[in-house]
């Protein structure tokens, strides 16, 4: 016999179930979208001035085939050696945002050229050591640039993101760099980080403490400017430049062996009295006296028994 009241319990259940799985798939959809949306604001993200150069990213058409990245957990571990010589590094690899470029990942490739997405946050050591790169934009998405990163390429300009605070040993050694911007957000130069290289100006930042060992030897400086938080100027520091003329501010306590040997120097001013001078830190320059806190002292080319005895 038909039971009416049972066959309406069952419309209305059914219904209800209905609903449920209407619900349920339109939350899916939104979370589809969204994450969609997500991977779409990566790849697509606008072109931008980064650090004063016009940080051109291409589209992802343009990107370097993922096949020849050997790639884990966002790192770029290496760089196969059949690949292009121009290299635009991905911002995605197989849907992972890529983030660091690993120790020696691009090193020794014969690259011409390379673009770094700003999903990049840390740059290995050798990351991109001996190639032919003759210029790069470091995005301002970089904390971190490991020792020699770019040594021994052929730039002739850099500029390094402001969120770097630490200037590696030997990152830029050996190439051809003519200007080079220093951001206030550095506190140490390490050991050679700019020797082997063709810059003429240089404006050390007031964040600056630390001039390491050989920094800007090797270069064809003729103007440098030292900000008066400079605390240490490390042994030949600035050996084999063309300077003429200095002025150490008072802030400055020591200045290592050979630091300004073989340069041109005529005339030093050095504000501190109580100032620490090392052995040859002038020696092998045109200077017949320097003045010393503003005192004239006589100058005898700081052999060993002339060092620090101004």
């Amino acid at each position: 016999m038909y039971n009416k009241k049972s066959f309406s319990g069952l419309v209305k259940f059914l219904i209800l179930i209905l609903a449920i799985i209407l619900v349920f798939s339109f939350i899916i959809l939104i979370q589809q979208s969204n994450s969609k949306k997500d991977v779409n604001i990566i790849k697509n993200f606008p072109n931008k001035i980064e650090n004063n150069n016009v940080y051109d990213y291409p589209d992802e058409s343009k990107w370097t085939n993922a096949k020849y990245f050997n790639f884990s957990d966002g790192e770029i571990i290496d760089y196969k050696g059949s690949g292009p010589k121009e290299v635009v590094i991905p911002k995605i690899i197989n849907g992972i945002t890529v983030t660091k470029i690993g120790d020696i990942a691009f090193a020794s490739k014969q690259l011409t050229s390379v673009i770094i997405p700003n999903t990049i946050k840390d740059i290995g050591n050798l990351a991109f050591e001996d190639n032919q790169l003759s210029t790069i934009v470091i995005p301002d998405s970089v904390v971190n640039i490991g020792s020699q990163a770019f040594g021994s390429n052929k730039l002739t300009s850099v500029v390094i993101p402001d969120n770097i605070q630490n200037i590696k040993d030997g990152v830029f050694m050996n190439n051809k760099l003519k200007s080079v911007v220093i951001p206030n957000s550095v506190i140490d130069i390490d050991y050679s980080a700019f020797m082997k290289n063709e810059l003429v100006s240089l404006t050390i930042p007031n964040s600056v403490k630390d001039i390491g060992d050989g920094a800007f030897a090797e270069n064809k400086l003729n103007s440098l400017i030292i900000s008066d938080s400079v605390k240490k100027i490390g042994s030949i520091a600035f050996l084999n430049n063309n300077l003429t003329s200095l002025t150490i501010p008072n802030s400055v306590k020591s200045i290592g062996d050979s630091a300004f040997m073989s340069n041109k120097l005529e005339k030093v001013v050095i504000l501190n009295p109580e100032i620490k001078i090392h052995e040859d830190a002038f020696s092998f320059n045109p200077l017949k006296s320097i003045k010393i806190g503003g005192e004239e002292k006589t100058l005898e080319i700081y052999s060993e028994s002339s060092a620090n005895s101004l």
